[in-house]
């Protein structure tokens, strides 16, 4: 419409400084239409000069983005139809966007209406997600994606960081119905880490308190743990009996953001302490914690548990949550074969595995300096765009009070880059890198 052809040419007007390729390119977009006029377009594109109000490209590239995501939107089967004899309407396949190096899946993977090429991960982890998908007693290719990530985050983790300070540590969340094949995840982690030489990392099933999450840090400042009835530890914030959950959470929150910090152990009254307890509570320390958190649970569970506090708090937007709609299914059995030689040995390397003293370089006072990523200057000026795109997204939900559930989806991407980029084998992290990264953030974000 001729709003939408003004934005397109203040845009590019504003992107391009008023030069004349941008001229040509909106010229070349504006032929599309049969009321097409160069020179009512010249004349139209010297009036953007000294705009008071520029749009710059950033908000075109906004509007592509929700269009396409409504038309993925749209093309996703009706999950609450009355009548559920009713023949279901044909529907048009989702739009796939392939990227570079990335494997595209074939089958019964795309009907679940996910974009394809976020149904693995760029470079050696499409391996252990091929890994999960050939061993899994249940087909579930949205947890293989999510337990690899689990997986490059904890080995990563508290040893390899972007010029930004991102690091690689991550809180996912997998949800299904009972029987769906969920558990797997942590079958696959512990036997991969095992297998690789890394398996000290795993670390408990749940956390009872806030003290026990630090107990385990001091004796495991890196690992991974897979969550199990993670919609209890949800339930907590509106549960005043309990306590222990709930500083439990307030403990994980913090922990998000002090990555490369020193986390400390909530204060506690000393009445009734030995010197010595009280010594050792105050010089209690961890340097750059680093938790893994796969949570897994049932829909309804999780679902039942939420309240705008945890979004109001911050907790809801540090998770990546993916919920799996598929029905339980009949198990086919299959013996566990070992990880790829080529997985085993980018956790070997990456994992900083080689050493010989690996137990003693895994303390909580003190680490090796990480390695720094940087990000090429096309990534850069991507994550910019994203960071635009984020803005808008914020604005146009703060009505729902649902902002706060994007405030974080940048610095996940970026953390998700980092793995990615690393599974490629790349020095830097490049735009290919950050374009999944967003992808894989912004659907399941949304």
């Amino acid at each position: 419409d001729g709003e939408g052809w003004i934005k397109v040419g203040m845009a590019l007007h504003h992107e391009f400084d008023g030069a004349d390729i941008g001229l040509k390119l909106w010229n070349a977009f504006s032929k599309q239409s049969k009321k097409f006029d160069a020179r009512v377009s010249r004349q139209q594109w010297r009036s953007f000069k000294g705009s008071e109000q520029p749009v710059t490209f950033a908000s075109i590239i906004q509007a592509a983005n929700d269009h396409r995501y409504q038309l993925e939107w749209e093309s996703l089967p009706e999950e609450f139809e009355d009548d559920e004899d009713e023949e279901p309407e044909e529907r048009p396949a989702p739009r796939k966007e392939p990227r570079p190096e990335v494997r595209e899946l074939a089958g019964d993977e795309e009907e679940d209406g996910i974009p394809s090429h976020i149904l693995s991960i760029p470079g050696v982890l499409g391996l252990a997600v091929d890994h999960y998908n050939a061993t899994s007693t249940q087909k579930q290719p949205q947890f293989a994606v999510q337990t690899a990530l689990a997986l490059g985050s904890v080995v990563l983790g508290r040893y390899w960081m972007t010029e930004h300070d991102n690091f690689a540590s991550l809180y996912l969340v997998n949800l299904g119905v009972t029987g769906s094949g969920k558990e797997f995840s942590r079958k696959f982690i512990s036997r991969a880490l095992e297998e690789a030489g890394l398996g000290e990392i795993v670390g408990p099933s749940m956390y009872a308190s806030s003290a026990g999450i630090m107990s385990e840090l001091a004796w495991k400042p890196r690992h991974v743990t897979v969550y199990d009835e993670f919609g209890m530890l949800l339930a907590s914030t509106g549960n005043n009996s309990n306590t222990n959950l709930r500083d439990a959470q307030r403990l994980l929150m913090s922990l998000f953001g002090q990555l490369g910090d020193v986390a400390r152990p909530v204060a506690y009254s000393t009445n009734g302490k030995t010197a010595q307890q009280i010594e050792g509570m105050r010089s209690q320390k961890v340097v750059r914690p680093a938790i893994t958190l796969l949570g897994l649970s049932t829909p309804e569970t999780f679902f039942d548990a939420l309240s705008q506090d945890d979004v109001a708090s911050g907790f809801l937007n540090r998770l990546l949550v993916v919920n799996s709609r598929r029905d339980p299914q009949v198990e086919d059995p299959r013996a566990w074969k070992k990880i790829p030689a080529e997985l085993r040995a980018w956790i070997k390397e990456f994992g900083k595995t080689d050493s010989e003293d690996l137990l003693e370089s895994e303390i909580s006072t003190e680490a090796e300096d990480p390695e720094v990523v940087e990000f090429t200057s096309g990534a850069k000026a991507r994550l910019r765009e994203i960071a635009q795109e984020v803005i808008a997204l914020q604005a146009k939900y703060r009505p729902y009070r649902l902002d706060g559930m994007l405030s974080r989806s940048r610095e996940i991407a970026m953390r998700i880059a980092l793995i990615v980029a690393l599974s490629r084998k790349k020095k830097r992290i490049d735009e290919e890198s950050v374009n999944w990264s967003w992808d894989y953030v912004r659907f399941y974000t949304m």
